[in-house]
């Protein structure tokens, strides 16, 4: 199991950007930017 696939598959889930937005007041796309921002590089 990759689990760098599993937590990327999980920031780009709609489902889940909605869930966290919601419960910190914010907007899907800002969640997955600040999620995006706390990933290392995948190479």
């Amino acid at each position: 199991m990759d689990i760098m696939k599993l937590i990327t598959d999980q920031i780009n889930n709609p489902d889940t950007l909605n869930k966290l937005g919601q419960s910190v007041g914010v907007e899907p796309s800002q969640v997955q930017k600040v999620a995006q921002m706390g990933m290392p590089a995948h190479r």
